[in-house]
Parts: C-alpha cells; structure tokens; sequence
C-alpha cells in the first residue's frame, strides 16, 4: 500500500495539466460509449431484422395455408371456417400494424 498516491496531492502538484485523469476518464468513457453502440447494434439487428422477417414468413405461410383450404373444393366445412377465421386474423392484425405504425412519430 506504499504506492498508494494521495488523489488531491496528485492533482494540485500537476501544475498547468491538472487534466490528465480526466483525460483518461474520457477515453474510458469513448469506449463504454463504443460497446454501448454496438450493444445497440446487436440488439436490432436480432430484434427487428431477424426475429420480424420470422414472423412475416410465419404469418404468410399460415396465410397461404389457409388460402389453399378456402379454395381447395374437398375441405370439410370445419376447414373452411377455420382458414376464413384465420384470414380475417391476419388481415386484422395487418390493418392494426399499419395504422399504428402510421400513427408513431419518430424523434
């Protein structure tokens, strides 16, 4: 512990430079700010690239399944309600995303 500097004395025997700790403290933080950007980064492109385009060719393939049922002429009765129902989910749910979306103001 004899290595230990005392921070005052430090400071006011630098003279003209009493900066140089904060100096280091502002390259520091240059480089938290840096990982944070990244961090940033990361998170979008797992959030709103992959994890959106997954849900729209979900959305679209339980679309066209259902889509195929309504046209297909043999399907039971109980199909077609069902495809019917699942479409105008999925119209509904197209309708909401668009007109928030709209409705949104970006800073």
């Amino acid at each position: 512990m004899t290595d230990v500097k005392n921070l005052t004395d430090l400071i006011a025997n630098q003279g003209d430079k009493p900066l140089i700790i904060s100096s280091e403290a502002e390259n520091i933080k240059a480089k938290q700010v840096k990982q944070e950007l990244k961090k940033d980064w990361v998170f979008f492109i797992v959030r709103d690239v992959i994890v959106f385009a997954a849900v729209v060719i979900f959305v679209l393939t339980v679309g066209m399944y259902s889509l195929l049922i309504v046209f297909r002429g043999a399907a039971p009765e109980n199909e077609k309600e069902f495809a019917i129902a699942v479409i105008s989910m999925i119209m509904t749910g197209l309708i909401i995303f668009v007109t928030a979306r709209s409705t949104v103001s970006y800073k």
